[in-house]
């Protein structure tokens, strides 16, 4: 669950994460599985951050093949996908929207 950094002191909460950006991007369905890298380098640029200061990278796909191959067009030396408790900065791309609303 995602609550404000306000709202967490209040409740008396541990911090374990900051949101400092995101990005979105698109493919053709040809090449959905480079997508994470365009999202990536977009992240990364909005932010201000170098690929260097982040120190996780999780790219979460059904697909293992497409961490991989994001993996090597981003020059990566690992991906992983791990708990937030353990990852003091992350840069994540999700292909799956969290929401979809239809009426």
């Amino acid at each position: 669950s995602l609550i404000s950094g306000k709202k967490a002191l209040e409740l008396g909460l541990q911090v374990i994460a900051k949101i400092r950006g995101y990005a979105d991007a698109a493919h053709t369905p040809l090449l959905f599985a480079t997508t994470p890298a365009l999202a990536i380098r977009k992240a990364l640029s909005n932010t201000g951050l170098e690929a260097s200061q982040v120190d996780y990278y999780e790219i979460n796909e059904a697909f293992s093949v497409v961490a991989l191959a994001n993996q090597k067009l981003l020059s990566l030396p690992s991906v992983t996908s791990v708990s937030l408790n353990h990852v003091p900065l992350s840069l994540c791309y999700m292909t799956y929207p969290v929401c979809v609303c239809s009426s």
